[in-house]
């Protein structure tokens, strides 16, 4: 049996929001799911349930007909999924887990494009290995130029690197590859977050408008945007952007954002954050 703990949906949640009971029809499959940890607050679309139950169906069959080594990279890839929603706070033991999980899939096949960006996404930008994150998805591309998953993981890596450059051109790709992929928030996202961090804001500010119209729940959509209002002066519509995220994950605090992007190899980069949520009025 593949036991693949605590893990949310393999493939990006289109809410973040996680129903109260786990479905009966994963008790008899080969793979032991398990609702997230930390479960996400309410105010979710009226049809969560149902995609929740729809989507862990095909998960139980992907994970029974696949083969361990991509199993334990998507096992790999999820935790960095559950970061992103406010479903794991990146805490030792989940770090853990998610290495271990890369490290298998790698042990197992080192030339799937898949299996290499998954691990090079966990590895990247969740256990904190940011150099041989990047080096994964590297190789992951050029085995596989029109894999759009690795263009944006990729793309976030960069970020994590500090070559703003870089991550844009690999979002630019993914979006282009991948035009009316439900996900595609995640890209349009990437491309707020690394105008930012280049201090465009208004740019930042016309693609995170884009993100959340694409996926009005996901709080990291209404972050970045709260964050570009902040750094371009607009502080009303900063504290508007922020009423809306804390709506979303009321326990949001400067020190726990900050945490998830701790791997950012600039700390001007960091720094830009933080003075942005205090102009925005997050609490510390």
């Amino acid at each position: 049996m593949i036991s693949v703990p605590s893990l949310c949906h393999c493939a990006y949640p289109t809410s973040s929001s996680v129903p109260s009971g786990m479905p009966a029809l994963f008790r008899d499959t080969n793979v032991n799911f398990q609702k997230p940890t930390m479960a996400a607050p309410a105010g979710s679309l009226s049809d969560t349930n149902r995609n929740w139950v729809d989507d862990r169906r095909m998960d139980a069959a992907c994970f029974r007909s696949i083969s361990p080594q991509p199993a334990f990279a998507l096992g790999a890839n999820c935790f960095v999924q559950r970061r992103a929603f406010g479903w794991s706070s990146g805490g030792t033991e989940d770090v853990s887990e998610a290495r271990r999980l890369a490290r298998r899939a790698l042990e197992l096949d080192k030339d799937d494009p898949t299996v290499l960006a998954s691990a090079g996404s966990a590895l990247g930008l969740f256990v904190g290995e940011v150099e041989e994150g990047a080096a994964l998805l590297a190789r992951a591309i050029s085995l596989d130029p029109n894999l759009a998953a690795a263009r944006i993981w990729n793309g976030y890596v960069q970020l994590f690197l500090g070559d703003r450059d870089a991550a844009i051109e690999q979002f630019r790709v993914g979006l282009r590859m991948s035009p009316l992929d439900p996900r595609i928030f995640l890209a349009q996202n990437g491309m707020a977050l690394a105008h930012f961090l280049a201090g465009r804001y208004e740019d930042g500010s016309l693609w995170a408008k884009i993100a959340v119209q694409q996926n009005p729940d996901y709080v990291g959509g209404h972050r970045i945007l709260m964050a570009c209002h902040a750094m371009a002066g607009r502080v009303e519509e900063a504290r508007q952007a922020w009423a809306v995220a804390r709506q979303i994950d009321p326990t949001q605090r400067i020190s726990i954002a900050l945490k998830r992007w701790q791997h950012f190899r600039r700390p001007q980069d960091i720094q830009r954050y933080a003075e942005a949520f205090r102009i925005a009025g997050m609490p510390e």
